[in-house]
């Protein structure tokens, strides 16, 4: 059967399955292994060690304690992957080969650490279930490499704490699941370190709304970030076939949450001790952090991720720093157009205005017009015209209407004669 895509052998009473059991089965895009008693899984592979073109993965309560690091090396097309249910308490390096995987489940097993390199190799995760594992607090730089991570459900995990730390921002995500935990309150920098949240689910939780977690709640709301619920199933009956496709939840609003314990209306005056949220701060903040990160951490695969911070921060700020160059000459541009235009117009103006003026005096003649004339003969219409320094002209000449004047010799000397008169 060398090309069998789908393969289902879910709910049987299997206890062991041989590396080579796929080894024949290139072409398998779809495994699905839910409801058996492995205790473990194999290290699948092909002959020439070749990948298998396996993209979807499922062995949900199939009793998995422990899984070691060369179970997908051969899957690592991977993208949805599904071992919810089991009793794993550790997955430290089995997800390091699968870098294309985008849905991950680990819902409901019994980890209560996760390491900052669970998830370090998983670049394209953006769903990402931990469901149902006593975690009792959350580390954001277990997310630190995912920066395309939108969804974490973090339900029934016993948080106490939303976070441990506010080193590493979370910067992609938008949807964070946590009804059914032990939260008591939320602050600010819980939020902080989120820029982009847009729904977050809060049920189940033994919240003291008090005035700083009213205020909190308050700018929330302003902020845009709106609470949910999935507790209310909106599909029913027939539709659960295709409840597993679809996220059924119901947006709510902050009043279903605090039930009427905070006020509806908060004054400017009464939020003296809240650091509004906005982009702006937050981003100043994820900056900070990421720069103090980057050159405080030596670590191989956290360079990794500090460099793709930086490449971002630097993006960010050149395309700033053009928008702020653009915007300037744009308006240079403008005003200079606007000086050059306004100059023609006057300019046009007065010359109508002159000409109209004139006409209307009857003095606008250029027959009668006292204006200076050049008479300049043409180059070959005299002969003994010369050039000389680009000025034309003709030779001087003096016109003598009497006799000519006798010439005289120096040696010679004639008497005049005297004529008396009486």
């Amino acid at each position: 059967m060398q090309d069998l895509s789908v393969i289902d052998l879910s709910y049987n009473k299997l206890t062991k399955l041989q590396d080579n059991i796929f080894s024949g089965n290139g072409k398998l895009i779809k495994v699905i292994l839910d409801g058996n008693n492995f205790d473990t899984l194999p290290s699948f592979y092909r002959q020439n060690h070749e990948s298998f073109s396996t993209y979807t993965f499922s062995c949900k309560s199939c009793n998995l304690r422990i899984l070691s690091a060369n179970v997908f090396q051969n899957m690592d097309g991977l993208i949805n992957l599904e071992l919810s249910h089991n009793k794993l308490m550790n997955v430290d390096n089995v997800f390091d080969k699968i870098t294309s995987l985008k849905q991950l489940d680990i819902s409901y097993n019994e980890i209560s650490y996760l390491s900052p390199a669970a998830f370090v190799h998983n670049g394209n995760l953006e769903i990402l279930n931990i469901a149902g594992n006593p975690l009792l607090v959350l580390n954001p730089e277990v997310f630190a490499a995912n920066h395309l991570l939108r969804d974490i459900d973090a339900r029934n995990a016993t948080l106490t704490k939303l976070w441990s730390n506010y080193n590493k921002p979370v910067k992609s995500l938008h949807k964070l699941l946590l009804s059914g935990n032990f939260l008591g309150t939320l602050t600010n920098d819980d939020f902080n370190i989120m820029p982009k949240l847009e729904a977050i689910e809060l049920e189940d939780n033994p919240l003291v709304f008090d005035e700083k977690l009213c205020m909190l709640l308050y700018f929330l709301d302003l902020q845009g970030i709106t609470p949910i619920d999935y507790s209310k199933n909106i599909y029913t009956g027939a539709d659960k076939a295709f409840r597993e496709d679809i996220d059924d939840f119901v947006t709510i609003e902050w009043k279903d949450v605090h039930k009427g314990k905070c006020p509806e209306h908060i004054t400017e005056s009464a939020l003296p001790e809240l650091t509004r949220i906005d982009n702006k701060t937050t981003y100043k903040t994820i900056d900070k952090i990421e720069k103090e990160d980057y050159e405080e951490d030596d670590d191989d695969d956290d360079s990794d991720s500090d460099e793709y911070d930086d490449e971002y921060y630097d993006e960010e700020t050149t395309t700033k720093f053009q928008d702020t160059s653009l915007a300037r000459a744009t308006y240079i541009l403008s005003v200079t157009s606007v000086f050059v235009l306004s100059a023609l117009v006057v300019l046009t103006i007065a010359v109508t205005l002159t000409l109209c003026i004139l006409r209307r005096n009857n003095r606008f003649d250029m027959q009668r017009a006292n204006l200076p004339r050049l008479k300049i003969p043409l180059w070959n219409t005299t002969p003994g015209q010369k050039k000389h320094s680009g000025s034309v002209y003709r030779p001087l000449s003096e016109d003598l209407s009497g006799p000519k004047t006798p010439k005289l010799s120096r040696y010679e000397f004639n008497t005049t004669p005297v004529v008396h008169t009486a």
